[in-house]
């Protein structure tokens, strides 16, 4: 069960529209200024890339968060594995 963080949710989307947007404006530039609309375009490529991994980053910091935040168990009778026994 994952739950989903909304500031990552953010940045994805974000990143993803903002390429979008990007792409348009690196034709649109292409077709002004020769050659710089691919500039354009490998700039807000790796912008954009570097958004979006900063959401999945921000959504595995939460789930970190999430998973080690778990109510501990009863104590059972029987011994944890990963102890040593006492001598």
């Amino acid at each position: 069960m994952t739950t989903k963080n909304a500031v990552a949710q953010v940045l994805k989307i974000y990143a993803l529209i903002n390429f979008v947007v990007c792409l348009v404006l690196s034709v649109n530039i292409g077709n002004i200024f020769d050659g710089m609309g691919i500039y354009f375009f490998a700039v807000s490529l790796v912008v954009n890339f570097v958004i979006f991994a900063f959401g999945e980053v921000v959504q595995l910091l939460h789930d970190i968060k999430i998973n080690t935040h778990k109510q501990p168990s009863i104590a059972s009778d029987k011994p944890d594995p990963d102890e040593l026994p006492e001598l």
